[in-house]
């Protein structure tokens, strides 16, 4: 499995998790992180190219999307565009909420922004839509009337 993150303290942290002390080493300007049957590579997600990540048959994102502002999320969909082998799928969780409201991230990411950024290069399939605001204290703090998570799936044409 081979993964990316920009932050240091987040692959920490997934070792750290699971037990793994992972070896590093420098990879075509990312730092690769290995341990047991995981590699992160830590860097600008963005910048990765299939020669460093190899084939990619499958994508989950978790925070990915929804941590870029509006201007960046059009080069995020050509970078998955790119990098997914043919018939790849993608699981996307991402959040909608009355983004005027509360500055990101997480920004509010809704569906039909998922639809326009993705369905050039991959069918889209929106899975599940579920009100999280109770178990999200912090947007409930705020006002926020309500906060959806939605999971799509995207499989690469």
């Amino acid at each position: 499995m081979v993964g990316s993150e920009l932050s240091p303290i987040a692959i920490r942290d997934f070792f750290v998790g699971r037990g793994l002390e992972p070896a590093r080493a420098e990879l075509d300007g990312f730092i690769r992180h290995s341990a047991g049957p995981y590699t992160i590579l830590e860097g600008d997600a963005l910048a990765l190219s299939s020669a460093v990540t190899g084939p990619i048959e499958a994508i989950y994102d978790r925070a990915a999307l929804v941590a870029l502002p509006p201007g960046m999320r059009i080069t995020y969909a050509a970078s998955l565009a790119r990098l997914a082998s043919p018939g790849a799928k993608a699981l996307l969780i991402a959040f909608e909420y009355p983004q005027e409201m509360k500055g990101g991230p997480p920004f509010s990411v809704e569906a039909g922004e998922v639809r326009e950024l993705f369905e050039t290069t991959f069918s889209v399939q929106e899975v599940e839509r579920v009100d999280i605001l109770a178990e999200s204290p912090r947007f409930a703090e705020i006002g926020i009337p309500a906060l959806h998570e939605t999971a799509v799936v995207l499989e690469r044409r």
